[in-house]
């Protein structure tokens, strides 16, 4: 939260559903010099500050999350052999491995969405698609396939700007 530079407790205004909300003192750590208890809060002149940004301060590292994924897949694939009565869980397993990893590189203000696919490696084809709605200056994914002997997978991680 940013500090207030007059030491008095702010309200902030919901730019979603317009209300107030009153933010304690306890919030800042200290109490205010000046201010005066009634039974209703403290009474301190109303500040509004906005409650969002609309652009992120760096963009989504497509490419770091791409590495973190091939090397989730190397580590958690080699040598393994593909069994359908395993594959949705170790797909979950995967995913929800990949998403903790790209959550390490502490990307902020990215809501960030993990899919992984498995099957067994044969003389067929494998289509996937996605939708979003996003806006393309901010909004991205990065994308990785493993192959291995006899199991590929494919994984995709969806950058979405949370504003």
């Amino acid at each position: 939260m940013a500090a207030h530079t007059s030491g008095h407790p702010i309200r902030r205004k919901s730019t979603v559903f317009m209300h107030e909300r009153k933010i304690s003192h306890n919030s800042f750590g200290a109490l205010s010099k000046g201010g005066k208890e009634s039974g209703g809060g403290w009474q301190h002149p109303v500040h509004f500050e906005n409650t969002y940004k609309t652009e992120p301060d760096s963009k989504f590292p497509a490419e770091k999350v791409e590495k973190v994924m091939k090397l989730v897949f190397e580590n958690t694939l080699t040598g393994v052999a593909y069994d359908p009565r395993e594959a949705q869980d170790l797909s979950k397993e995967l995913a929800n491995s990949v998403k903790n990893e790209v959550k390490q590189l502490g990307i902020k203000r990215y809501k960030t969405v993990c899919q992984v696919m498995l099957g067994p490696v044969k003389s067929s084809t494998l289509s996937v698609a996605s939708g979003f709605i996003w806006l393309p200056e901010f909004d991205t994914f990065s994308e990785c396939t493993f192959r291995g002997d006899s199991m590929y997978a494919t994984g995709v991680v969806f950058g979405v700007f949370m504003d």
